[in-house]
């Protein structure tokens, strides 16, 4: 059984300027080389949360929150241009696709 105050330390694999492959790290220190490799603070928390249930870091959980946030997989809503199509799009506003979504809905 595991002590509740030892520090976790995960393996990183991949290729980082402040880390090796290879070695372990704390969450701190996954926070700290982050911090000094960009130079925008990513809290040991959000690092936690990233490696829950994991066996070993890679470099795309070594990305700051904004790189995070517009990476190429990330289109629900975050930026601007998918949050325009989202208010744009049809909410059943006309007689038409009131009628429509009604009888869609019936078996056959």
């Amino acid at each position: 059984m595991k002590h509740r105050n030892t520090v976790r330390k995960v393996e990183f694999i991949g290729k980082h300027p402040e880390f090796e492959t290879g070695k372990e790290y704390s969450y701190v220190e996954y926070s700290n080389g982050i911090h000094n490799a960009t130079g925008k603070k990513v809290p040991p928390s959000t690092i936690k949360q990233r490696l829950y249930r994991k066996s070993f870091c890679e470099t795309k959980d070594l990305r700051t929150v904004e790189e995070n946030i517009k990476g190429p997989r990330r289109g629900l809503g975050f930026d601007g241009q998918r949050r325009a199509e989202i208010q744009s799009s049809s909410r059943l506003d006309n007689k038409q696709e009131r009628m429509m979504a009604k009888w869609l809905k019936v078996k056959l």
